[in-house]
């Protein structure tokens, strides 16, 4: 049988918390060029639409959603990010077990008792706000899906444009070049 004591305790605990939901997409492109041509081809289309140049990326911002296309892997993602610093204390009095009916080693135990519930009501937190990105996610998603798909099909059909002027150059001397409706044609004097 153990000896319960109350000890007074006085402990606060401060930790940054991230939830973070993930989704990738390979972007699939005409193979008018060699790959890597084409992604950057598509990079450099969405950095004209405002996106920004990061290490191996062009990010953006959309509804609360990180964009990230990756121009040598032709890849998407599309990140939902929750980051919050997180306080919580204990002031008061708080139960100690001790199996030996020492009340000076429940008294040093109860820091460490302290410490272990403030970083089990952080994780509880955490949870809360995780679900709540969780439904967020799924609330959002289907809007944000559809304003990628036109910006996609926007920028991609410039892509294909530009490919296709580049592939025709290579063949010999652009004489023309006409744009109805998003059909290009390009004559070329070989």
């Amino acid at each position: 049988m153990s000896q319960s004591y109350r000890v007074r305790v006085k402990q606060s605990l401060t930790q940054t918390i991230q939830n973070e939901l993930k989704s990738k997409r390979k972007i699939n492109m005409l193979p008018l060029l060699p790959l890597d041509q084409m992604g950057k081809l598509l990079g450099d289309r969405l950095l004209e639409k405002g996106w920004t140049q990061a290490t191996d990326s062009v990010n953006t911002v959309m509804d609360g959603f990180d964009l990230r296309f990756n121009p040598n892997t032709q890849t998407l993602d599309i990140v939902l990010i929750c980051e919050e610093e997180v306080s919580r204390e204990i002031d008061g009095e708080i139960e100690i077990y001790d199996d030996g009916y020492n009340e000076e080693r429940a008294r040093n135990a109860a820091p460490a008792v302290a410490k272990h519930t403030l970083v089990n009501q952080i994780q509880e937190y955490r949870q809360k706000k995780q679900m709540e990105l969780q439904a967020r996610w799924k609330e959002d998603m289907p809007q944000v899906h559809q304003k990628i798909e036109i910006l996609l099909e926007e920028a991609l059909l410039s892509t294909h444009q530009e490919a296709l002027r580049q592939k025709a150059s290579g063949m010999g001397e652009i004489v023309s070049e006409t744009d109805d409706n998003g059909d290009l044609v390009i004559r070329v004097k070989v």
